[in-house]
C-alpha cells in the first residue's frame, strides 16, 4: 500500500491518466486550427503567423496534407518540399500549435517503406515540441478519392498503418474522419470503421453550401441554427439518420475533431463557355458566413453538450467547385471582425484552447524569418501527450517525497 502522503498526490494524476488519450485537451475546451493557403492561388499567400496576426490568438493548430506516397507538385510550394512530403518550416510561428497532417493515399498499394517514412516525418515535427495529428485517407465513404468507397480495401489499409505509425511513431493522434452522412446521401460511416483499437480520434468532414433542396447550391442562404447539431447528432432533416458522435465519439469514448468546416459564400456560376454569371448574394457574405459559425463554436451551449468536441479546422482556401465560385475563408475581411469577435466572446468564458507562445523560432527561410518577429497573442497551456506526461509527473513528485 502506498504511504497516505504519496497516496494523495500520485493516485489522482494515475487516475487522470488513465482517462487521458493522446493529444488531449483540457476539459471543457475547444482547440481552433486552421487550414491556410500559403500558395500564390486567389486565397493564397498566407502564413500561420499572419493568421495568428489576424486573429489575435495564438491558433491552438495548423493542417497540411500530402499524398502517400509523395508526388512532386510544384504548384503547391511553399506548402510542399520539392519531393511533395509537407513543408514543416511553414509552421514555424513561434508558438507550440499542433501540426495536423492529412494524408490522401495514391492507392492501396502503400507500402511499409512509404509508411514508416511517413512516420519518421511525423517524429521529425515531434522532436521540436509539438503534438502531432495524421487524418489518414480522409472522406473514405465518398465517390471522389481513388480510394473511396471500398471498405475493405480502407480498412485493411488503416490498420497497416496505424500500426506502423504506432510503433514508429506511437505519440502521433491517428484521426478516422468520414465525409458526413446528409439525408438519402448513400455514404454511411461504419463499412470504414476499422475498430476502437485502431483509432485515437475520430472526426467529420462538414461544411454549409446551403439547404439539401438546393443542392448544387447555386444560391446564397443563412444556415439553420442548429445546423451542425443536424449533421452530427441526427438533429435535424439536413443530417443522416446516424449520429456520429453518439455512435463513434460516446460510444467508443474518441475525442472528436471537424477536421474541415466552413460557410461557403457562393460567388458566380462557370458557365459553358467560360464566362461566370454572378449569383445573389442573399443575407450577405457576413451575416451567411457567421450564421454557420454561430451555430456550433460560438454557440456555449453546443460546446458543454458535446464535450467530446476538441478541435476544429476553418478552411480557408478559396474553390471552384461543381462550377460555382465558392468563397470559403472566414479569416478574411469581410468576415474577420465578426469572427475575431466571436473568438474573443468564447475565449472570455473560457471554453477556447490557443498554442502556448515559444521562444525557440529557426529563422530558416523566408518565411519563418518573418514568423520570428510575430507578435505575441493571447496563449495558453493546450494539448498534453496524455498518460506519458502525467506518469513524468508522478514520478517527479515520487522523487520529492
Amino acid at each position: 500500500m502506498l504511504p497516505p502522503a504519496l497516496s494523495s498526490v500520485l493516485l489522482p494524476l494515475l487516475a487522470v491518466g488513465a482517462a487521458a488519450y493522446k493529444n488531449a485537451i483540457p476539459d471543457g475546451q475547444v482547440a481552433f486550427g486552421v487550414w491556410f493557403d500559403g500558395t500564390t492561388d486567389i486565397s493564397g499567400n498566407d502564413t500561420t503567423a499572419r493568421v495568428n496576426d489576424r486573429v489575435g490568438f495564438n491558433v491552438a493548430a495548423f493542417q497540411g496534407w500530402q499524398m502517400l506516397p509523395p508526388v512532386p507538385a510544384p504548384q503547391y510550394a511553399p506548402l510542399q518540399n520539392a519531393d511533395g512530403t509537407v513543408n514543416f518550416d511553414l509552421i514555424n510561428e513561434g508558438t507550440n500549435a499542433s501540426f495536423f497532417l492529412t494524408v490522401y493515399p495514391q492507392s492501396f498499394n502503400v507500402t511499409d517503406a512509404d509508411i514508416t517514412a511517413l512516420a519518421n516525418q511525423c517524429n521529425e515535427i515531434l522532436a521540436l515540441g509539438r503534438n502531432v495529428f495524421v487524418r489518414f485517407g480522409p472522406e473514405m465513404n465518398g465517390a471522389w478519392f481513388v480510394y473511396g468507397q471500398q471498405p475493405t480495401a480502407f480498412i485493411t489499409l488503416w490498420k497497416r498503418v496505424y500500426t506502423i505509425m504506432n510503433s514508429v511513431a506511437p505519440a502521433v493522434a491517428m484521426v478516422w474522419a468520414p465525409n458526413y452522412d446528409g439525408p438519402n446521401a448513400g455514404t454511411p460511416y461504419d463499412p470504414y470503421w476499422p475498430g476502437a483499437d485502431y483509432v485515437d480520434w475520430v472526426g467529420l468532414s462538414l461544411y454549409w453550401k446551403g439547404y439539401v433542396a438546393d443542392w448544387p447550391w447555386k444560391v446564397n442562404k443563412a444556415a439553420p441554427a442548429n445546423y451542425v447539431a443536424q449533421i452530427i447528432d441526427a438533429q435535424g432533416p439536413e443530417g443522416g439518420s446516424t449520429s456520429f458522435y453518439q455512435a463513434y465519439a460516446v460510444a467508443y469514448n474518441k475525442p472528436f475533431v471537424i477536421s474541415e468546416t466552413a460557410a461557403s459564400f457562393n460567388e458566380y456560376v462557370v458557365n459553358s463557355n467560360g464566362t461566370k454569371t454572378a449569383i445573389d448574394p442573399g443575407p450577405g457574405e457576413v451575416t451567411l458566413k457567421m450564421s454557420f459559425w454561430d451555430t456550433f463554436l460560438f454557440n456555449q451551449t453546443f460546446i458543454e453538450k458535446y464535450p467530446l468536441f476538441k478541435l476544429v479546422f476553418a478552411f480557408e482556401i478559396y474553390k471552384v467547385e461543381d462550377n460555382v465560385g465558392r468563397n470559403f475563408p472566414a479569416l478574411t475581411d469581410p468576415t474577420l471582425d465578426s469572427f475575431v469577435q466571436g473568438l474573443q466572446a468564447m475565449d472570455r468564458l473560457g471554453l477556447l484552447a490557443w498554442a502556448a507562445s515559444t521562444s525557440d523560432v529557426t529563422t530558416t527561410s523566408a518565411t519563418s524569418a518573418a514568423a520570428a518577429t510575430v507578435t505575441t497573442k493571447k496563449s495558453g497551456a493546450m494539448m498534453s501527450r496524455g498518460l506519458a506526461g502525467v506518469l513524468c509527473a508522478a514520478m517527479l513528485m515520487l522523487m520529492v517525497l
